[in-house]
């Protein structure tokens, strides 16, 4: 074995190493960003997710480097391993609305999680979003307990305060930049050629995400990915009730 060689086992080794540590305390700011980019490679490879549609994104959470999952990559896994998903039940103790989860694998496998949020002085709209969001935990939570991903999701991100997303470049997607278009039109089913504005005033918030529900519930049944038009309301839709959802917790803020 030439001196080269052996120096590049050395090194291939010692990265091994680090790896090991890094993965052992839960900390990828240790790693270099080829190092990082071939971690969330595999972690898509495992569970059968394309990381070009970045299901993933990085935070600092005390301090490490952590990945979490985005809303996106509940959706593929749904779809990708045929899991369906059923609320077993609601709950509300003391202020607090529970929602329980359950999801079933093709496999047999079955899992369940909850989801939970403050809803204590809510009223209309903000009562609203605070309940779907709840589900919406349960769901992703149970998705991904079913799927052996033990990592948050991004609905328990955003409740975390010293929380820090951080923008990861090297991991590029066709969904950058995406943005709510405020002028954008259904143009299919139910709600053909009414904006989402329309619907969210004449119908509520909760009719536009049990139709989103509908429309992931029906692919699953199919086998295939959520596609076209539909694609396009679902990620609008959701888009539109989040921003509703914080401009009614920035407006109970100021209220207070």
């Amino acid at each position: 074995m030439s001196s080269t060689d052996t120096a590049g086992s050395k090194s291939n080794a010692l990265d091994s190493k680090l790896i090991e540590q890094v993965l052992i305390r839960g900390d990828l700011g240790r790693l270099t960003e080829e190092q990082r980019v071939s971690y969330y490679n595999a972690v898509c490879e495992t569970v059968g997710l394309n990381p070009l549609t970045k299901p993933f994104e990085y935070i600092t959470l005390n301090g490490k480097l952590v990945l979490y999952a985005n809303k996106g990559c509940a959706e593929q896994l749904r779809s990708i391993h045929k899991i369906s998903i059923r609320i077993t039940s609601r709950d509300t103790v003391e202020g607090v609305y529970i929602v329980t989860s359950a999801a079933q694998g093709i496999d047999g496998r079955v899992d369940e999680s909850t989801g939970a949020v403050q809803i204590s002085g809510l009223k209309g709209d903000n009562l609203a979003n605070a309940m779907m969001k709840a589900e919406t935990k349960s769901k992703r939570r149970v998705t991904l307990s079913i799927c052996g991903l033990n990592m948050l999701d991004d609905t328990e991100v955003e409740t975390i305060v010293k929380a820090s997303p951080v923008v990861a470049p090297e991991q590029p997607g066709p969904e950058d930049g995406f943005q709510v278009n405020e002028g954008y039109m259904i143009d299919f089913g139910q709600w053909n050629r009414r904006s989402l504005e329309q619907v969210y005033r004449d119908s509520g918030p909760k009719k536009i995400a049990e139709y989103i529900e509908y429309i992931e519930r029906e692919s699953v049944k199919k086998g295939v990915a959520v596609s076209g038009k539909a694609k396009v309301f679902v990620e609008q839709a959701e888009l539109f009730l989040g921003a509703m959802e914080n401009q009614a917790i920035k407006q109970g803020d100021e209220d207070l």
